[in-house]
């Protein structure tokens, strides 16, 4: 009863409902085929014991909508997921080219469920693709958006980062014109992981903080908000601008977030990782342990949703755990080889090589340089290329180690990740440098200085990011302060003293 409580939502949403192409152009299409079945046309009828008939266009269109609904919290809930699991495991094998939208829903149902049981990336990719071609569909997860959502998530963690920007940018646009907040700091949320896995930390920081301006305004997806959490602590911690307003807040975030939310993993994660940076290791270890049992609980073994096979062993190795440190980094990557995903594979490598004795880890640790040379996520590249580097120079290979740590260095400042960076040990080379026009503004100061500056109207800006007027103009005259401007005429000269990351 819970479940079908949400389906009302999805119901009223503004934009395409879950009807699109061949059902929409043919409605007759969904009303001869039963999606998963609701055993008998009285759910829809509304006439409990009538004997089953043949569905008007009307009512297979509801049944469909409702079915789409009640499924689609099995990828949101915990709770839900465990409760339809012999639903979903009856459900039967969409077709080749999906028919309705519920076929293109399955597919992309099957692509979330293959990433999280740790099926090959390619496998997971596939089926995706197949699920979000043919044809534009929701993307409000509150609305009938379940087939974009879990499709555009499964596209993320199989490290098909274009598609998967691509898809959370148009979802952005939908929401602006829709005025869809919710939708707004969904796509937000999701956006700013890929951006931080792709190491473009200016970016993630921008979405990850649009994203939780919203917090307390939507009603629907907070669960996706974990994820930009998450993206936020992690660029914290890359950048060196951790503080204590920042613990709090993710203190605060955990205890009041609901844990049954499937993303919330992400912000427990994200917490663990803070308490390391406390030096606080015996809490980090215990709720990054909870993190993974957490996970498996929903299914998920596949280190590429969340790290914490690999993030707990770093901990047990520096608390002296060398057993458990290497248990745990052995399986993680032993998961992600059979994943397939070059980041994830490369982030495993990585704290292998870290708790391996001397010869296994340089060997680790060169195969994780490799492996993710060949990756979109520059900012791990940037991570494995440091610690191999410092690894070889305290066997004492320095010819080895510094050009190891020299690229290492110059990846970090690309990237936009100073305090990683500094890691390296590296002076860099004494050349004119011009002060980051962006680095002394606030993320929300420098969104709204880079869409003022663009030409856009205090109007536009609110409506474009959910807030007030009011809010738009505080954040431009903070910026013109900073900046020492006078108006917006002068921003893009303004702007273009250096945004401080590189292109990746």
């Amino acid at each position: 009863a819970l479940i079908f409580a949400e389906a009302p939502r999805g119901l009223r949403g503004a934009g395409p409902g879950p009807l699109e192409g061949a059902d929409r152009d043919d409605p007759a299409a969904a009303a001869g085929r039963e999606p998963g079945r609701l055993d008998d046309a009285d759910a829809a009828r509304g006439a409990p014991g009538a004997a089953p008939g043949p569905l008007d266009d009307a009512d297979a269109a509801l049944v469909e909508q409702l079915e789409v609904e009640l499924i689609g919290s099995a990828y949101i809930s915990i709770a839900a997921r465990k409760l339809l699991a012999p639903r979903l495991a009856a459900l039967p094998t969409p077709p080749e080219v999906p028919a309705t939208y519920f076929d293109r829903f399955r597919l992309t149902g099957l692509a979330f469920d293959a990433f999280a049981a740790g099926r090959p990336a390619d496998e997971v990719a596939e089926l995706a693709t197949r699920g979000l071609a043919y044809g534009a569909m929701a993307t409000d997860p509150t609305a009938g958006g379940h087939a974009f959502v879990s499709g555009a998530i499964a596209l993320m963690f199989a490290e098909r980062y274009d598609e998967a920007d691509r898809l959370y940018s148009g979802a952005l646009e939908d929401a602006r014109r829709r005025g869809s907040g919710i939708a707004f700091a969904t796509a937000s949320s999701l956006r700013s992981l890929v951006a931080f896995r792709r190491g473009r930390l200016s970016d993630a920081l921008a979405d990850a903080s649009a994203a939780l301006e919203l917090a307390r305004d939507v009603h629907g997806s907070q669960g996706f908000l974990a994820a930009a959490l998450g993206t936020l602590v992690y660029t914290a911690l890359d950048q060196g601008t951790v503080d204590a307003d920042l613990e709090a807040f993710a203190d605060r975030f955990v205890r009041e977030q609901a844990a049954d939310n499937l993303p919330y993993s992400h912000a427990m994660h994200a917490r663990a990782c803070l308490r390391v940076h406390r030096g606080e290791l015996e809490a980090a270890y215990q709720e990054l342990l909870a993190t993974g049992r957490r996970e498996l609980e929903w299914g998920a073994r596949n280190p590429a949703v969340t790290p914490w096979r690999s993030s707990a062993a770093l901990v047990a190795h520096t608390l002296g755990d060398t057993r458990s440190a290497r248990e745990l980094a052995f399986e993680e990557v032993e998961l992600a080889r059979a994943f397939g995903a070059p980041r994830a594979l490369g982030v495993a490598l990585r704290a292998a090589g870290l708790v391996a004795e001397q010869e296994q880890g340089l060997s680790l640790l060169a195969e994780a340089v490799a492996v993710l040379a060949r990756s979109l996520g520059a900012l791990e590249h940037a991570r494995a290329l440091i610690d191999h580097g410092l690894a070889l120079h305290a066997v004492g290979a320095h010819p080895q180690a510094e050009p190891r740590l020299a690229d290492g260095h110059a990846l970090a400042i690309r990237c936009g990740a100073p305090a990683l960076a500094a890691r390296a040990g590296v002076t860099a080379p004494s050349v004119p440098t011009v002060p980051s026009a962006l680095g002394v503004l606030t993320p929300s100061e420098a969104r709204v200085a880079r869409m003022a500056a663009e030409g856009m109207t205090n109007r536009d800006i609110a409506q474009a990011l959910f807030v007030t007027q009011k809010t738009v103009e505080m954040h431009l005259g903070s910026v013109y302060r900073k900046l020492g401007v006078r108006s917006r005429r002068e921003l893009p000269t303004a702007l273009e003293r250096g945004s401080g990351d590189g292109e990746l």
